[in-house]
């Protein structure tokens, strides 16, 4: 049996909310920023078009990939929690 202190469980849970939103704002961020690398005037050959295709095809991806375990580290977490109380 695991014996914890809900008030710092509770705490922590919030805390990694938190943390888990403004991380998952900042790769929103990111993956808004690579678009913009997309229509970048005036940058063109075979090299660029290289690395836009790269940028398109990864970084959206790769963002997308870590919001998505960040919000199942927050809901595995709540049902730790959940779990242990019920």
């Amino acid at each position: 049996m695991v014996k914890m202190v809900i008030g710092e469980v509770q705490t922590q849970t919030e805390q990694i909310k938190a943390f888990g939103k403004t991380y998952s704002q900042a790769l929103e961020s990111v993956s808004s920023a690579t678009q913009g690398i997309l229509l970048v005037v005036g940058m063109s050959g075979q090299g660029m078009d290289s690395i836009k295709n790269y940028i398109s095809s990864t970084y959206p991806a790769l963002c997308k990939a870590v919001i998505l375990h960040s919000e199942a580290t927050v809901q595995a977490n709540e049902q730790y929690l959940e779990g242990y109380t019920s």
